[in-house]
């Protein structure tokens, strides 16, 4: 179960993660993470290949809706954190505090 849905989504996310080597890291671990914990539970519960049952087109679809919208969130946030970084780099840089020493004693 775990290869055939992996196997849908790894296209589309390869395609998203090709161009940003931050993404693709992202990507991986996330992979690493999923897949570990169903094999997990899938051990923990006493469930082989044999016993899997195919999942219906309704349960597909489904989960297909969900990973695009966490795609999007993920998007939205990197967006936010670009848009943040780019604001702290455009602030004034701080003043070390050897000229706030001066400052304060007025030269």
């Amino acid at each position: 179960m775990e290869d055939k849905y992996q196997n849908e989504n790894s296209n589309q996310s390869e395609n998203q993660t090709q161009n940003d080597p931050t993404m693709e890291n992202v990507y991986n671990m996330s992979q690493t993470a999923t897949n570990s914990l169903v094999k997990t539970l899938f051990r923990k519960h006493g469930v082989s290949k044999e016993h899997i049952q195919p999942i219906d087109d309704e349960q597909k679809e489904e989960l297909r809706n969900m990973v695009r919208q966490i795609q999007e969130q993920v998007a939205e946030l990197q967006t936010n954190q670009t848009t943040a970084e780019k604001e702290e780099t455009k602030e004034a840089p701080k003043e070390s505090p050897l000229s706030l020493m001066r400052k304060r004693r007025g030269r």
